[in-house]
């Protein structure tokens, strides 16, 4: 084919920014999408290369995973580019074109290491896999009472300079943090956060609704995966699952594998946050793509058997 021609894909079913495009057509030039619309509006050229496909193909926009451990036997915690190679070439496969890369609660030096990579990683990549837009530090500025899956043993309570050697190691990539706004100095390190234009995330946290309250006036708009690792709903204290159904300043990451949370618990987060404030995400550890085993997590052995690990 000239590589001056287009392709264009066209009798497809196109879920564009803001409309459907039943009868859609896609357009690529040079490898890149360069214009999509409705293929009865679309002027053929001599050298466009055409490829019919029917209406039941649903195309939408490549998926953006804000937080993700590792996939392929790679972990963002490795600390090393072929780690980070691996993520980035395997994700596109599923539908995945950028994601942040995200840490675990672990020794400073091993948190240290994998920022300093995965900030070198960002500036040097240049190849067609999914870009590595930033990095998601998940903990250890996270409460102890909601470790979750993070090692209990390397949690430390928010601290600012520490951060701040952390993000100029990372090459001023970290974009999103969770941390507990409860824990002493959270609401210190939450504003620190917003005025360095950085997400500042409510998650492994036991705040109260009120507490929530408070971390959002000191600027945090992120709630990490929902139902997990935080304080639940309860009549008389909304807690955290309360402020992320109704505060609407919080954007809000849900894990939909109908393991992390039962799917009749999704359609309640859903009815309440709705697209406009719900985020997917995988949260997936090395394991993803491979057979049962036992994997690591953050120096922990994780056993997987079919769906569930």
């Amino acid at each position: 084919m000239d590589t001056h021609s287009s392709i264009i894909i066209y009798n497809v079913t196109v879920y564009s920014e803001n409309q459907t495009l039943k009868n859609g057509y896609i357009k690529l030039t040079d490898k890149k999408i360069t214009e999509i619309g409705d293929i009865n509006q679309y002027v053929l050229q001599p050298k466009d290369h055409i490829i019919e496909l029917s209406p039941s193909y649903k195309v939408i926009p490549g998926a953006i995973d804000v937080h993700i451990h590792g996939v392929n036997n790679a972990d963002a915690m490795d600390g090393t580019a072929e780690a980070l190679k691996t993520m980035a070439s395997t994700l596109p496969k599923e539908g995945t074109t950028s994601f942040l890369a995200t840490t675990m609660t672990q020794s400073n030096e091993a948190v240290e290491k994998a920022l300093r990579n995965a900030g070198t990683y960002i500036e040097e990549q240049t190849s067609t896999d999914a870009e590595v837009v930033g990095i998601h530090l998940e903990g250890p500025f996270i409460s102890p009472k909601r470790a979750g899956a993070q090692p209990p043993t390397h949690i430390q309570d928010p601290n600012v300079a520490l951060f701040q050697e952390w993000q100029k190691a990372a090459g001023g990539h970290i974009k999103l943090v969770t941390l507990a706004p409860e824990q002493p100095n959270g609401l210190a390190l939450t504003s620190y956060l917003k005025e360095t234009n950085v997400v500042a995330s409510i998650g492994h946290s036991d705040s109260t609704y009120d507490q929530v309250g408070e971390a959002i006036e000191a600027g945090a708009s992120h709630i990490t995966h929902l139902y997990n690792g935080m304080r639940g709903l309860h009549h008389r204290e909304p807690g955290v699952l309360g402020a992320a159904y109704l505060r609407d300043e919080l954007f809000v990451e849900l894990i939909t594998d109908g393991i992390h949370c039962r799917p009749e618990m999704v359609k309640l987060a859903y009815d309440q946050i709705t697209s406009e404030r719900m985020i997917l995400i995988t949260d997936s550890l090395r394991a993803k793509w491979l057979k049962n085993g036992t994997y690591d997590l953050g120096g922990q052995p994780v056993h997987v058997n079919d769906t569930t690990a």
